[in-house]
């Protein structure tokens, strides 16, 4: 993608997102389109504190880097499973 189409899709993104409320899914992987819409988040949060975008990122827990942090840092850690689908286990 050339950088003046990614400034465009950024730009687009974002206008969308802040005019309807809208909240923003990815992969949660550092790569690809993934990554210019992290990207396009960082950009706001820093030009732009006080405005808020949701965004949620949906990656499988191995795949996240420092996972073991996070389970410290919240002291639960929710997995998908099978039989029952959602399980929590406390810290």
């Amino acid at each position: 993608m050339s950088d003046r189409l990614e400034e465009k899709f950024c730009n687009a993104i974002i206008h969308v997102t802040q005019q309807s409320s809208a909240w923003l899914l990815t992969n949660g992987l550092d790569v690809g389109i993934s990554h210019v819409v992290g990207q396009a988040l960082h950009k706001v949060r820093l030009t732009h504190p006080g405005k808020d975008i949701i965004a949620i990122a949906i990656a499988k827990y191995g795949c996240i880097m420092n996972y073991s942090r996070l389970k410290e840092l919240t002291g639960q850690v929710k997995t998908s499973d099978p039989q029952d689908r959602l399980q929590e286990y406390p810290n």
